[in-house]
């Protein structure tokens, strides 16, 4: 579907699609983050401690990736139907967000 150049819409679309980059670079990062762990610390912490770590930063990754796509669809829906951004149906992306803060918070904790 093709939209008219008016005002700021090639700025809103490319704004967009650099908030889903960052998303996915967040779970890029947790996902080498995730790798380096069943490297180098299974010697340290161990196996079972190691894959445990992983699995939550990966489940962190997933969660990041979810959260963009969610938030992606919606803006773009807004996008294309002359809406406002700011709209009620946030909560879901500010939940999910919140959920990959704490616990790459507490992962910090854990390396610390």
């Amino acid at each position: 579907e093709l939209h008219e150049n008016v005002g700021s819409t090639t700025r809103d679309f490319l704004m967009i699609e650099r908030n889903v980059l960052a998303h996915l670079r967040l779970a890029l990062t947790l996902f080498f983050l995730a790798c380096s762990t069943l490297v180098v610390h299974s010697s340290i912490w161990g196996r079972d401690a190691s894959v445990a770590l992983a699995s939550v930063e990966m489940f962190a990754a997933v969660l990041a990736i979810i959260a963009g796509a969610y938030q992606y669809e919606r803006m773009y829906r807004a996008v294309s139907g002359w809406r406002a951004f700011i709209l009620p149906e946030t909560r879901p992306h500010l939940v999910l967000m919140s959920i990959v803060s704490v616990i790459i918070f507490g992962l910090c904790i854990l390396y610390i």
